[in-house]
């Protein structure tokens, strides 16, 4: 039975993001609590404490914890050692839930940002799942009896007020005004290109909305929800001058990809995904500097560029003339459109050489030349050799 433990903790860790701990030694608790706790009124986190309530425990005990933070853990004792499931939450903490907590325990309003990160470490599961796999593991690894009990250290703490009416309509005045801010804020991010910040405001934003409602949620209603955060992107984007092209292109993928989208965590992957791609252009936009019609062309072509373009047909697109794109083209960018054009499916072509087996026709397909002479006549122009030449001395 002993060698299962290690094959379950790890399908468990693996599977549910649950980490599955065995404590046995002093330094095994320190270690434990030195890593998890966030503040001293945790007294779950206290290695002398834990340690006396793993001593007070007998074979067959399995305790269910929630701290004051109110973080979950399950702890029982098996071969001599304490096992440890957890810490997890149980349900999504929004800022209005964050703000009652400080208030209820007597701690300062400056631990907010830092509570908030601190639960998120931690997976959202529901009790009931937890239990199971807790009697699951305890089932595969030991044949004893075992009896449920529970400690609330959550409840512990005095000073809570149940709310009323007011209170609901004063939590819920405050939770408009910063959710507002952190649109604001969010939106910032996107108009400054800044994508590691614009996922954070994005975390929060959703926790923040869902938290409060004290709902469950359904693929249809985070489908509404990712038309909006759609739509604030768009405004954001809209605000920096991106090309309207470049707007409509990234906006309609992801709204494509939302709908084909089969669980919540697919389309939270699909917002993240747009979030990422309209800070990228929107960087790769203030960087470059070039006008809206320069800019629009180049993304065109850097998304089009496996279709049949011409200088023509770009004219056609953007409602200029040939001439005219052209020569603004080549002064922007120092490249005639038909060169950029060609330095953009080079470099897909030696991306799809290094990283496929695909034939020489079949990559210049892929690329939007049909003739493959062509393309190697292109190819040995830009990297100075043949493709196949390349790929022999560069592919791994």
């Amino acid at each position: 039975m002993e060698n299962a433990f290690p094959v379950a903790r790890e399908l468990i860790e693996s599977i549910f993001g649950l980490t599955v701990q065995a404590l046995s030694t002093a330094e095994d608790y320190e270690r434990f609590c030195r890593e998890n706790m966030l503040h001293p009124v945790q007294q779950f986190f206290r290695a002398e404490d834990l340690r006396k309530l793993s001593d007070s425990m007998q074979e067959g005990d399995v305790v269910y914890i929630q701290d004051q933070f109110q973080i979950d853990f399950i702890i029982f004792c098996w071969d001599g050692q304490s096992v440890l499931l957890g810490p997890f939450c149980t349900h999504i903490f929004s800022r209005g839930d964050c703000m009652q907590l400080l208030k209820k325990l007597t701690l300062s309003a400056g631990l907010y940002d830092s509570l908030l990160s601190y639960r998120d470490r931690f997976p959202l599961m529901n009790f009931s799942s937890v239990f199971h796999i807790t009697t699951s593991l305890i089932k595969l690894i030991s044949d004893r009896e075992y009896h449920f009990h529970t400690i609330d250290y959550a409840s512990v703490s005095e000073g809570y007020v149940k709310s009323d009416e007011t209170t609901i309509r004063q939590q819920y005045s405050q939770f408009i005004c910063e959710h507002y801010s952190a649109e604001q804020q969010f939106m910032h991010s996107i108009q400054t290109g800044d994508s590691e910040s614009a996922l954070v405001q994005l975390q929060h934003l959703q926790r923040g909305f869902q938290s409060f409602k004290k709902l469950g949620t359904t693929l249809e209603n985070e489908r509404i929800a990712a038309a909006i955060v759609r739509t604030m992107v768009r405004i954001a984007a809209v605000r920096t001058g991106l090309p309207t092209l470049s707007i409509d292109m990234l906006s309609r993928a992801n709204t494509i990809a939302t709908k084909k989208a089969k669980t919540i965590d697919q389309i939270y992957a699909e917002k993240e995904k747009m979030v990422i791609a309209f800070c990228e252009e929107v960087k790769a936009h203030n960087e470059q500097g070039y006008s809206h019609l320069i800019s629009s062309v180049i993304y065109y072509m850097e998304h089009e560029y496996d279709e049949g373009i011409t200088v023509a047909q770009l004219a056609e697109e953007f409602h200029v003339s040939p001439n005219y794109l052209t020569s603004t083209f080549h002064r922007e960018t120092g490249q005639t459109p038909t060169d950029y054009l060609r330095r953009i499916r080079t470099r897909q072509a030696r991306r799809l050489l290094l990283t496929t087996n695909l034939s020489i026709q079949k990559v210049s397909e892929k690329i939007g030349i049909d003739d493959s002479n062509y393309f190697v006549k292109l190819f040995k122009k830009d990297y100075g050799m043949t493709p196949s030449q390349y790929r022999k001395q560069y592919k791994l």
